[in-house]
């Protein structure tokens, strides 16, 4: 399902909705979307999920998946920077940027 470097939005839809429990409806109505329109969706989806954390920046997982998103989307400086202010945000608990740092191993960002 990967073409081009980067997953298909089919395939970032499937994953979506297993943990967003808000957007399973909005997934199921995407089957019937052009792509270009599948595609403004996941990036609305992404952008919410950015400002939340901007206003609540304790959540490793939502931050793994805000960085996660942005380097499926191809956009690695967005992901390098969501990745910096994750980092910040929980700079002061240890347990938590370890679970930070040891969640975007797999994700090919430097740093």
């Amino acid at each position: 399902m990967r073409r081009g470097g980067r997953w298909s939005s089919q395939r970032w839809a499937g994953s979506a909705a297993a943990r967003c429990r808000r957007c399973r409806e909005a997934l199921a109505a995407a089957k019937d979307m052009s792509a270009g329109d599948r595609d403004t969706m996941i990036r609305g989806m992404v952008d919410r999920l950015a400002a939340r954390l901007k206003q609540n920046g304790d959540d490793v997982e939502g931050w793994l998946r805000l960085v996660r998103a942005y380097v499926v989307m191809g956009d690695l400086d967005k992901a390098k920077g969501a990745l910096s202010d994750a980092r910040q945000a929980v700079a002061g608990d240890a347990e938590r940027l370890r679970q930070l740092n040891e969640g975007v191993k797999t994700f090919g960002l430097d740093g």
